[in-house]
């Protein structure tokens, strides 16, 4: 159902919240299901709004810049983890079938 806003012209869904309310919370609910390269362009889209942003946009980027943060550093963690994984199994195997016969 559409409503009208008061004062405003123009209409507005019933599901949103009025645009001075909004908080970054879908923003923040999206990043686990973000690429790398996203999570990199949110990253510095939200550093470059803590510098040079309205009012609104610096809260929005610091409440956004620990959590993107914290993700990208547990990915990194993640991946290390995988590639020590791996290591281990291809130097298993290579012990296990021997050193290469000539």
């Amino acid at each position: 159902m559409m409503k009208r806003t008061p004062g405003k012209t123009k209409w507005k869904a019933d599901t949103h919240a009025p645009t001075e309310t909004r908080s970054v919370t879908p923003i923040m609910d999206r990043i686990a299901g973000m690429s790398n390269v996203e999570l990199n362009n949110l990253r510095d889209n939200a550093e470059r709004m803590a510098v040079s942003g309205s009012a609104k946009q610096v809260v929005a980027a610091v409440e956004v810049l620990p959590v993107v943060a914290n993700e990208l550093a547990a990915r990194k963690a993640q991946h290390k983890a995988a590639l020590a994984v791996a290591r281990a199994e291809r130097k298993e195997a290579a012990v296990r079938t021997g050193p290469p016969q000539s």
